[in-house]
């Protein structure tokens, strides 16, 4: 069966913890969809298809540099909602990826401090720490 698969296929990795839960996303789609089974039949498609998105941005070399925390907090958040797990996680890669871009200019003193002050309120966090980056600097540079 096509989940099977998927789910040995993520042995050996970060996902792996996180394997497709087939039974908990057919609970979740029906209690969504009670009474339409062509909306439980989409919705189970959409999740194997997000599960199988969120495995492969998890695989990209930026993903791999990041703390696992990232994924885990996705994952937490919204638990057998595998859409919203891939968006969150491509969330988490793209903030990641480009965090480093939101203290560019300052001196390296000063993006230290804040990047060390964000990370340490968002640890998990990309998206946040990201966006707090992005205060510090503007608040940083509007002092000076």
């Amino acid at each position: 069966m096509r989940l099977a698969w998927i789910a040995s296929a993520l042995v050996g990795s970060t996902v792996a913890a996180h394997a497709f839960d087939e039974q908990a996303v057919a609970a979740k789609c029906a209690a969504d969809w009670s009474a339409d089974f062509a909306m439980q039949k989409f919705c189970r498609d959409q999740a194997v298809k997000a599960h199988s998105e969120a495995t492969d941005a998890w695989s990209t070399s930026t993903a791999q540099r990041m703390p696992a925390e990232a994924f885990d907090k996705c994952r937490a958040d919204w638990t057998n909602d595998w859409v919203m797990i891939a968006f969150c996680t491509k969330q988490q890669i793209d903030a990641f990826s480009t965090i480093a871009d939101t203290t560019e200019g300052l001196s390296p003193d000063v993006a230290s401090q804040i990047n060390t002050k964000c990370a340490a309120d968002w640890s998990s966090d990309f998206v946040m720490q990201k966006f707090c980056a992005e205060q510090q600097a503007e608040a940083f540079k509007a002092l000076q």
